[in-house]
């Protein structure tokens, strides 16, 4: 029997963490679905844990496997599912009884290719869901196009591979990238972009656990430098792909490529050659290949796939422009910049404060 959907759960070092994530998954209201656990070399009891449950559930199956990262064990999961549709669950994660059902019956019912869900970021390590599920068929539907540019853009669909499901031919010629952090940003620009249309359904469905120690919550390292890299990567499949959408898409490689760089600077001392990794960091940035985009009227682009809130967009891409302008200058103005910027919120957040009590 083939399952419906193929649930791909990567597995490293999440004991305290596992069996929330894998019960909630048990207890998903579809019959077909394959749950694949990939351990990833665990070094605690999570490798035995997911045994147990196989054990217990004939629809789990574990790959045990040796360390190669979250990308890698993502990638052994999709080489070996056997799902109409795919989905990816972190395991320190876990999801409401209903999400795959709710994302199986708008995707099949609109015709499309990937269905999104919302979802909700929780600190508790107790389980707590929203038992009310509105009426589906309320899902947003968007083109390819439209369904891009929103995840890159973060406007209302997301880059995050987790809280979607996928129709499984979009995977055949895309896998994560091996040894790279920030694996979403390198890879889900180019699944959209083999879809035919998506739909967004507004329900809270996805439990995004924050916890000390994930890559998010992380101190800075040089692995971050990933990000930029991813970056680079999506604007250069952009320009090649849609080139009437670089001039919009340059602004979330700036906007979250020149905070990088100012990591870089408050953690010189804990790197080494950090002055030649802040040197390459700021040659990309203040480059002509991106930069030329910054210069170019979106209005009519911005509006034709985003719509509303234009005037935020041109704020965000003025004062790109604005810290661009003390990078070319010294890396060290707009470093004194940023502080200047990040003291005035804080300083505001105080009074609000102050004000309420």
């Amino acid at each position: 029997m083939t399952p419906d959907v193929s649930v791909i759960v990567p597995v490293y070092n999440v004991e305290k963490y596992l069996s929330r994530c894998v019960k909630s998954i048990m207890d998903q209201k579809i019959e077909k679905i394959e749950i694949l656990l990939v351990n990833d070399g665990s070094t605690d009891s999570s490798g035995e844990l997911c045994d147990k449950f196989a054990e217990l559930d004939n629809r789990i199956k574990v790959i045990h496997k040796k360390n190669g990262g979250l990308s890698d064990a993502r990638n052994a999961g999709l080489d070996i599912a056997k799902g109409k549709f795919i989905g990816f669950i972190d395991s320190d994660d876990y999801v409401h009884p209903e999400m795959y059902k709710v994302l199986l019956e708008v995707i099949t019912n609109n015709d499309c290719d990937i269905a999104e869900c919302g979802f909700k970021e929780v600190f508790s390590e107790e389980a707590e869901v929203n038992n009310y599920i509105n009426s589906i068929g309320s899902g947003k539907i968007y083109l390819r196009k439209q369904a891009l540019l929103s995840s890159i853009m973060d406007h209302h669909c997301r880059t995050y591979v987790w809280n979607k499901l996928y129709k499984r031919e979009l995977w055949e010629k895309i896998r994560f990238p091996y040894g790279k952090i920030y694996e979403d940003v390198f890879t889900t620009h180019k699944v959209i972009n083999e879809a035919t249309k998506l739909i967004k359904v507004e329900q809270v469905l996805y439990y995004y656990f924050q916890r000390d120690g994930s890559i998010v919550n992380s101190k800075f390292s040089t692995k971050k430098m990933d990000h930029h890299e991813a970056l680079d990567e999506m604007m250069l499949f952009i320009e090649k792909n849609h080139p009437d959408l670089a001039p919009l898409t340059c602004v979330k490689y700036f906007s979250q490529s020149l905070p990088l760089l100012q990591e870089l600077l408050i953690n010189r001392k804990e790197i080494n050659n950090y002055k030649i990794i802040v040197e390459r960091l700021s040659e990309d940035l203040t480059a002509k290949k991106y930069n030329k985009y910054l210069r170019t009227n979106t209005k009519l682009v911005y509006k034709q796939f985003i719509g509303k809130d234009y005037n935020i967009f041109l704020v965000k891409k003025l004062l790109i422009k604005l810290r661009l302008t003390f990078l070319k200058r010294s890396v060290w103005l707009l470093y004194l910049f940023n502080n200047t910027i990040k003291n005035m919120k804080n300083f505001k957040r105080i009074l609000s404060v102050q004000k309420g009590n």
